[in-house]
């Protein structure tokens, strides 16, 4: 629930050979949430795995799954990955907010030049339109940044 409120996109439980260390993502940096007892590892790993309707006996082979949930109204869908690895099983959960994933052409922070190529391109009846770049709130923040410097 932390790693949502904070926005993160990802939440990393990495087995260690005395512990287990939670880790999330937000705005690109991975930052370390909490500690947490070797005696709980497979507990924890055990529930995600439930959550994300995966076998809780296979611990030799990659698994990936999904579910959703719901805080403060808002339906948030965890994709879950588990991988085996030396002390044990590494998960890692993206982190799917509905309310956050639509973003329209004009929320990308184009210019009105590279709007219209952009535009044009996407109406053309053929080819194939990539886009990519840093997360929206990593997005969000460099705009307001330039804004309060100019």
């Amino acid at each position: 629930m932390q790693a949502i409120r904070d926005r993160a996109s990802d939440i990393h439980f990495e087995p260690q050979e005395r512990q287990m260390t939670a880790r999330v993502r937000i705005d690109g940096v991975v930052r370390e949430l909490a500690t947490i007892p070797k005696t709980m590892q497979q507990a924890i790993i055990s529930r995600l795995k439930v959550m994300g309707q995966l076998d809780i006996a296979e611990r030799q082979l990659p698994q990936d799954g999904r579910c959703t949930v719901r805080l403060a109204g808002d339906s948030i869908d965890l994709r879950i990955a588990v991988i085996p690895i030396s002390h044990g099983e590494k998960v890692t959960i993206r982190i799917l907010q509905r309310s956050s994933t639509r973003v329209s052409l004009s929320d990308l922070g184009m210019s009105e030049q590279a709007f219209e190529v952009f535009q044009r391109a996407i109406d053309q009846p053929f080819g194939c339109v990539i886009a990519c770049g840093p997360t929206r709130a990593r997005a969000r923040r460099r705009r307001s940044t330039r804004r309060s410097s100019t």
